[in-house]
């Protein structure tokens, strides 16, 4: 099965800042590494009009230790050469090769609205989906 994304769409944002447990001495930044924790959820929606287009959306959030929360939904939309059904959801086109190519995107959007709200260079960890894949879930 070949599947070619066309389209993407941040469908909600939720940015939570998080109360410091110890505050940064004045004139001094703070160095320490920034442990971002990451989960990863997603959802397969079939097309009702074209049995060939689907959207998986994925449910993201990223938590910063004693700094900040933010959950996003994130809507990709694919188009296959085959006809696609329920039988997709459990697929490792679903659970692998679908999240690594829409991973990228995420982190970088993740990566660049943390920086530009101000809580600094964040790096998001890397997610290898081929040895990791995650669970599908089907939508009507």
């Amino acid at each position: 099965m070949k599947i070619t994304p066309i389209g993407s769409k941040v469908h909600k944002v939720v940015l939570t800042p998080k109360e410091q447990t110890e505050s940064p001495k004045k004139g001094k930044k703070d160095n320490k590494n920034t442990n971002a924790n990451l989960k990863l959820d997603n959802e397969l929606y079939l097309n009702k009009n074209s049995s060939k287009i689907f959207r998986a959306r994925y449910k993201i959030q990223v938590d910063i230790e004693d700094s900040v929360e933010v959950d996003v939904i994130y809507d990709f939309d694919f188009k296959s050469d085959t006809d696609v059904d329920q039988t997709l959801v459990s697929s490792m086109v679903i659970r692998s090769q679908v999240p690594t190519l829409v991973y990228p995107y995420i982190k970088a959007y993740l990566e660049q609205f943390l920086l530009i709200s101000g809580y600094g260079n964040v790096p998001l960890p890397y997610v290898d989906f081929i040895e990791n894949p995650i669970p599908g879930k089907a939508t009507d």
